[in-house]
């Protein structure tokens, strides 16, 4: 497999803003700040302009206060790129034509400030000659080498104006160069030369902008891909600041409602980019079922998965209707999962899963029960099962849980007092035997699910602080990251954790006498099992993951130091389990279309 090139890792500049109004004004006072600076300094001002919606807000404060701007007679404007023809969910917004368009009206810049307005030629090819040549007149007789102020922001594919990936614009030195974008021919500014500017503020708002932020930040960016490419400045540091909201933090979300004997379960799928249901392919869709860590564990595969190939949707179990019994949890989320099989199947779209660790318990249920999920059977076309967890090897997980998880955790966060006693606690479990470890687990995870327990808040504390600190120092899950999983862990109450172990653990009693997958083969779906022989958590069970259209490999990093990274392979390894779940799926879809 080829190697990406790795990032001489330095994180720009970034700030947060939890409104898209205290966003607006970080990015507008930042504009002005440097406007001035560099009327302080006596020297003229060149700004770049993005098109865009992530630049509309701040666009419209700084007209606002463009007062406040002491010599705005020293500021020149040129744009990233040429307007397209049409641009998405831009009307009715502060574009940068019409940003321009108001400075003028308004009489606070002159036309001569506008760099191309002046050029009037047949073709965009002379438009193009007569742009570079008047912007490098003025580079040399101000003594510039690029712009000194950038606004940038991409659109969810990851394109900065008309850069998009692996795109011949990364081939030329000139200033600009004309590319084709959506089968329009368009202007826009080189990647070479906008590593020149003394200064990029990278604008990212909404949901459909946290994926290309991913790409940004990554440690395996490539210098000729968009966005990444701009990490590759000089000192990205000092030269780049990263502005983001709330929104931009997310992903694109759809809800799917099941009613059920006890009321409504509202389920949430997080999807790399935004779903139209309208397109005319039918691209596979991958669900991805998660353990105890939660939608933000699929961050890594909903950035690495091929967006031209797949649908990468990240569902949550679902809500939990008041009335649920405790013991009907895994029957509840087994027909959640059918229900976004069946959402995506019944529009055409072939559906495989992608369960992590405690999401095995789910599909070895529903293996066993077939007859129960006959949307499963219908539309699911095959299964990657990574790093699965097997309830008869809780002595396995509960130890290697405290050792990997929890200890580490108190440790880390100082609650020594809290360390002894699980120390003490560590001793005794070996003694145990495996049926005696489930129900001391079983027993543990009643306590916690009990009201007011005062083991519950100490546990799930040392928990998140343990998942919190290795989730945001993998190389593949920069620090960006950070804010929305301690978000979305605090949101999750720690009993909710415990129903899922409690359930996870009850539910795995019916399989201990298991010899194998008992309908997957007469189902004849391909399925991969993903495992690794050092997993802290989850120990693999051979004889229980057997059948003629079963294939297992092995991912042990025999490297690895931490053993509970090893049991979240394809968060510490995206790229590669990408790759490993696009060669399954490419031969079952070859496979299914001839039969078909």
């Amino acid at each position: 497999m080829k190697q990406d090139i790795q990032l001489h890792y330095q994180a720009p500049d970034t700030r947060y803003y939890k409104t898209k109004e205290e966003f607006d004004e970080a990015v507008g006072r930042d504009f002005i700040k440097h406007a001035n600076q560099a009327s302080k300094e006596k020297r003229k001002f060149l700004v770049c302009l993005s098109h865009g919606q992530s630049p509309a807000g701040p666009y419209g404060y700084i007209l606002q206060h463009f007062h406040k701007i002491k010599t705005p007679q020293y500021i020149y404007f040129a744009f990233l790129n040429s307007p397209l023809k049409s641009q998405e969910g831009l009307q009715g917004i502060m574009d940068a034509g019409s940003f321009l368009k108001r400075l003028l009206r308004d009489g606070f810049i002159k036309k001569e400030q506008v760099f191309g307005r002046n050029i009037e030629q047949e073709s965009l090819e002379e438009y193009a000659v007569a742009y570079n040549d008047a912007l490098a007149e003025f580079l040399e007789k101000n003594k510039k080498t690029g712009f000194d102020y950038v606004f940038l922001a991409s659109n969810p594919r990851g394109r900065i104006g008309g850069i998009e990936r692996n795109s011949k614009s990364f081939d030329s030195k000139e200033i600009s160069v004309i590319v084709t974008v959506n089968k329009e021919k368009e202007l826009t500014t080189t990647p070479h030369f906008l590593l020149k500017s003394r200064r990029i503020a990278f604008l990212a708002t909404k949901s459909d902008k946290r994926r290309p932020l991913a790409w940004l930040y990554s440690t395996t960016g490539k210098p000729n891909e968009s966005p990444s490419f701009i990490r590759f400045i000089d000192n990205v540091k000092e030269r780049m600041t990263v502005f983001i909201d709330d929104k931009a933090l997310t992903w694109p979300e759809i809800e799917i409602k099941r009613e059920t004997p006890y009321g409504v379960s509202t389920i949430r799928v997080d999807l790399a980019n935004p779903y139209r249901e309208n397109a005319k392919e039918k691209l596979p869709v991958v669900l991805l079922i998660h353990g105890f860590l939660g939608l933000n564990s699929f961050d890594g595969l909903l950035t690495s998965l091929p967006s031209t190939k797949y649908i990468a949707a990240a569902m949550h179990y679902g809500s939990i209707p008041s009335d649920l019994p405790i013991d009907d949890y895994s029957h509840h989320v087994a027909l959640n999962i059918q229900a976004a099989v069946e959402y995506f199947g019944a529009k055409g779209h072939p559906v495989y899963i992608f369960d992590h660790s405690m999401g095995n318990t789910y599909f070895m249920m529903i293996d066993q029960q077939l007859q129960d999920y006959p949307g499963i059977q219908k539309y699911l076309c095959g299964r990657i099962g990574a790093n699965s967890f097997f309830g008869e090897e809780a002595k396995h997980a509960l130890l290697g849980f405290l050792d990997n998880v929890i200890i580490p955790s108190m440790t880390f966060s100082g609650n020594l007092v809290e360390k002894s006693v699980l120390v003490a606690l560590r001793r005794v479990i070996p003694l145990d035997s495996k049926s005696g470890v489930r129900k001391r687990a079983i027993d543990l995870t009643e306590r916690l699910i009990a009201k007011d327990a005062g083991e519950r808040s100490m546990v799930w504390k040392a928990v998140k602080e343990r998942i919190v600190y290795l989730m945001t120092n993998m190389d593949s899950l920069p620090h960006l990251n950070r804010i929305p999983i301690e978000k979305a862990l605090n949101k999750v109450p720690p009993k909710i954790f415990a129903i899922q172990s409690h359930s996870a653990l009850q539910q795995s009693m019916a399989f201990d006498k298991q010899e194998g997958l008992v309908n997957t083969p007469k189902w004849n779906i391909p399925v991969l099992f993903l495992k690794s022989d050092r997993d802290g958590v989850a120990k693999f069970v051979p004889r229980l993951c057997q059948g003629s259209n079963v294939e297992v490999i092995d991912i042990t990093d025999k490297n690895e130091k931490d053993l509970f990274r090893e049991h979240l392979y394809h968060m510490v390894h995206p790229l590669h389990t990408a790759q490993l779940i696009d060669e399954f799926i490419t031969k079952a879809e070859n496979k299914r279309k001839n039969q078909a």
